[in-house]
Protein backbone atom coordinates (compact mmCIF):
# COMPACT_ATOMS: atom_id res chain seq x y z
CA UNK A 1 0.00 0.00 0.00
CA UNK A 2 1.42 3.36 -1.04
CA UNK A 3 1.27 6.19 1.50
CA UNK A 4 1.08 9.82 0.43
CA UNK A 5 2.31 12.54 2.75
CA UNK A 6 1.47 16.05 1.59
CA UNK A 7 3.29 19.25 2.54
CA UNK A 8 4.75 18.13 5.84
CA UNK A 9 1.72 16.13 7.01
CA UNK A 10 4.00 13.53 8.56
CA UNK A 11 6.03 16.06 10.51
CA UNK A 12 2.96 18.03 11.51
CA UNK A 13 1.03 15.00 12.69
CA UNK A 14 3.93 13.36 14.50
CA UNK A 15 5.44 16.42 16.11
CA UNK A 16 2.72 18.99 16.48
CA UNK A 17 -0.68 17.51 15.70
CA UNK A 18 -0.84 15.09 18.60
CA UNK A 19 0.24 17.62 21.21
CA UNK A 20 3.48 15.85 22.11
CA UNK A 21 5.60 18.89 21.30
CA UNK A 22 5.13 22.56 21.91
CA UNK A 23 5.51 24.48 18.62
CA UNK A 24 7.59 27.32 20.13
CA UNK A 25 9.89 24.89 21.93
CA UNK A 26 10.33 22.89 18.74
CA UNK A 27 11.36 26.00 16.76
CA UNK A 28 13.73 27.06 19.53
CA UNK A 29 15.29 23.59 19.83
CA UNK A 30 15.73 23.39 16.05
CA UNK A 31 17.30 26.86 16.11
CA UNK A 32 14.83 27.99 13.43
CA UNK A 33 12.68 31.11 13.45
CA UNK A 34 8.97 30.50 12.64
CA UNK A 35 9.15 33.03 9.78
CA UNK A 36 11.67 30.80 8.02
CA UNK A 37 9.32 27.82 8.24
CA UNK A 38 6.40 29.88 6.95
CA UNK A 39 8.40 30.84 3.83
CA UNK A 40 9.16 27.24 2.92
CA UNK A 41 7.20 25.54 0.16
CA UNK A 42 6.99 22.15 -1.42
CA UNK A 43 9.14 22.04 -4.54
CA UNK A 44 8.84 18.42 -5.67
CA UNK A 45 7.02 15.22 -4.77
CA UNK A 46 9.32 12.24 -5.18
CA UNK A 47 7.29 9.06 -5.57
CA UNK A 48 8.79 5.72 -4.68
CA UNK A 49 8.80 4.84 -1.00
CA UNK A 50 5.92 2.98 0.63
CA UNK A 51 7.12 3.63 4.18
CA UNK A 52 8.19 6.67 6.17
CA UNK A 53 11.35 8.33 4.87
CA UNK A 54 13.68 8.64 7.84
CA UNK A 55 16.76 10.19 6.27
CA UNK A 56 17.73 12.17 3.20
CA UNK A 57 21.18 13.21 2.04
CA UNK A 58 22.49 15.41 -0.76
CA UNK A 59 25.62 14.61 -2.74
CA UNK A 60 28.45 17.16 -2.52
CA UNK A 61 27.38 19.05 -5.64
CA UNK A 62 23.70 19.16 -4.65
CA UNK A 63 22.55 17.41 -7.83
CA UNK A 64 21.46 14.09 -6.27
CA UNK A 65 19.25 13.34 -3.29
CA UNK A 66 19.27 9.93 -1.57
CA UNK A 67 16.57 8.73 0.81
CA UNK A 68 16.33 5.81 3.23
CA UNK A 69 13.00 4.48 4.46
CA UNK A 70 11.07 2.07 6.65
CA UNK A 71 10.32 0.15 3.44
CA UNK A 72 14.02 -0.92 3.47
CA UNK A 73 14.67 0.77 0.12
CA UNK A 74 17.04 3.54 -0.89
CA UNK A 75 16.02 5.98 -3.58
CA UNK A 76 18.21 8.37 -5.54
CA UNK A 77 16.71 11.34 -7.38
CA UNK A 78 18.24 13.94 -9.67
CA UNK A 79 17.82 17.59 -8.72
CA UNK A 80 16.22 19.82 -9.91
CA UNK A 81 14.33 17.55 -12.35
CA UNK A 82 13.13 15.07 -9.71
CA UNK A 83 13.88 12.18 -12.08
CA UNK A 84 14.32 8.87 -10.23
CA UNK A 85 17.85 7.69 -10.95
CA UNK A 86 17.80 4.57 -8.80
CA UNK A 87 15.52 2.78 -6.37
CA UNK A 88 16.59 -0.47 -4.78
CA UNK A 89 15.88 -2.88 -1.96
CA UNK A 90 18.73 -3.03 0.53
CA UNK A 91 19.88 -6.03 2.54
CA UNK A 92 18.68 -4.35 5.73
CA UNK A 93 15.92 -6.11 7.66
CA UNK A 94 15.01 -3.16 9.90
CA UNK A 95 14.17 0.50 9.26
CA UNK A 96 16.87 2.58 7.56
CA UNK A 97 17.86 5.62 9.62
CA UNK A 98 21.09 6.62 7.90
CA UNK A 99 22.01 7.26 4.28
CA UNK A 100 25.00 9.17 2.95
CA UNK A 101 26.80 9.70 -0.34
CA UNK A 102 30.50 8.78 -0.26
CA UNK A 103 30.72 9.99 -3.86
CA UNK A 104 28.24 10.23 -6.75
CA UNK A 105 28.25 6.46 -7.31
CA UNK A 106 28.58 5.12 -3.74
CA UNK A 107 26.03 5.33 -0.92
CA UNK A 108 26.37 3.97 2.58
CA UNK A 109 23.35 3.21 4.77
CA UNK A 110 22.72 2.24 8.36
CA UNK A 111 19.62 0.71 9.91
CA UNK A 112 18.12 -0.50 13.16
CA UNK A 113 19.47 -3.95 12.33
CA UNK A 114 22.91 -2.56 13.36
CA UNK A 115 24.28 -3.14 9.86
CA UNK A 116 26.08 -0.61 7.62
Amino acid sequence: MKRNFEEGDLCASLLLGNGLFDRKKLYRDMNVHPSMISRMKKELVLDGHTGCVNRISWNDSGTLLASGSDDLHIGVWEYPSGKKRSFFRTQHNKNIFGVRFLDDSTIVSGAMDYQV
